[in-house]
């Protein structure tokens, strides 16, 4: 591959001698650092054509980063961990790297300067800054005062200079819908009893385990708020909630996964506590029973916890581990126990393999 030129647009082969693809035609560069940026004429675009971004296509996104698809890449670069500040622009020697280099998707043909913008990350969101660069950035097509603030949203298109991209991240702001079903009576009609005793307990213990999530990694309180509840005839029923979003994640994976793993034990509990329900005079019988299997499950449910604990908030002293471990173990137990349960999660499309930063 030596002598040979590679279009970064379709991958195609070329001779060396090209400039342009022989198949797609776009300018073939040796992409060396540049030290100054070139001014880009409002109809270079034209003649690089890119495939838009579609809406139908598998977003890839962490709940703990930043995806971003550039325009004609089906890879996206991904900013993961808790980087506040992400530069993007071009590298050049003896300057320092910055946190999006796009040099190898042409950036100097497409105007990018050495350090074009910034995305800041804060609890309440994302926010893009033009740092003065030669070509400017557009967010959503609205041209950037240089050295101002603006609100960046999940989806927004950014253009630095000719070279766009979408940027996908969540917030606690963001919004997830959840879909239930009660396993004790599936097909229940959503009536204010049923609210009242069955799905107002679930999301309040949501609520309580989003908030020992965030004392635990020193966040500010998430405000679970309802947006939406609905239930529908196949007798699921759809929550939607802002401010849960690390809880809602761990539960459709995580504690789903491990509670699959413990039905029986869980059912034969549940069957044991309707008997005592339904004839109090059980209780005794009962009770030589329940008891070992409740507390060889409470005692899973804790190592659970505590695993848990560690995974996301590893910085912790022990001692605090083993405190916020056991008012999450309280929390999780109220959810597993719940005739509420998430729905099945379905097969996913297999997904392209991200480019880390």
């Amino acid at each position: 591959m030596d002598n040979m030129k590679i279009c970064t647009a379709c991958q195609f082969s070329n001779e060396l001698s090209n400039t342009l693809c022989e198949r797609c035609g776009t300018p073939l560069l040796i992409l060396l650092p540049a030290k100054t940026t070139i001014p880009v004429p409002d109809n270079l675009i034209q003649s690089l054509q890119r495939t838009q971004p579609t809406d139908d296509g598998k977003i890839v996104t962490s709940s703990d980063g930043i995806s971003f698809y550039l325009v004609g890449q089906e890879k996206p670069i991904m900013v993961k961990g808790e980087v506040r500040k992400i530069v993007f622009g071009r590298h050049s020697p003896g300057e320092s790297m910055p946190t999006v280099d796009l040099t190898p998707y042409d950036a100097h043909l497409f105007g990018v300067s050495r350090q074009h913008a910034i995305i800041f990350r804060s609890d309440n969101g994302c926010f893009l800054q033009d740092q003065g660069s030669t070509n400017g950035t557009w967010l959503n097509e609205k041209h950037l005062i240089a050295h101002k603030l603006y609100a960046l949203e999940s989806g927004d298109l950014v253009r630095l200079g000719q070279l766009g991209f979408r940027a996908y991240f969540e917030t606690a702001k963001t919004v997830y819908t959840l879909e239930l079903v009660d396993e004790v009576t599936p097909g229940q009609q959503l009536t204010p009893g049923y609210l009242e005793k069955r799905l107002t307990p679930h999301i309040i213990a949501l609520s309580n385990a989003q908030q020992i999530l965030d004392k635990m990694q020193d966040h500010p309180l998430s405000v679970v708020s309802i947006r939406k509840i609905e239930a529908e005839e196949n007798g699921r029923i759809s929550v939607t909630l802002a401010g849960a979003r690390q809880i809602i994640r761990l539960v459709e994976s995580q504690l789903s996964e491990w509670r699959t793993a413990r039905t029986i034990l869980i059912e034969r509990l549940r069957a044991l506590n309707e008997r005592v329900r339904a004839d109090a005079q059980t209780a005794e019988d009962v009770k030589p029973i329940s008891e070992p299997l409740l507390k060889d499950l409470r005692s899973q449910i804790n190592e659970f916890a505590i695993q848990q604990t560690e995974n996301i908030a590893p910085n912790l002293s022990d001692s605090m581990k083993k405190v916020y471990g056991e008012k999450l173990a309280i929390a999780f137990q109220a959810l597993l126990f719940s005739p509420l349960q998430p729905v099945a999660a379905q097969t996913k499309d297999a997904v392209t393999t991200p480019d880390t930063v």
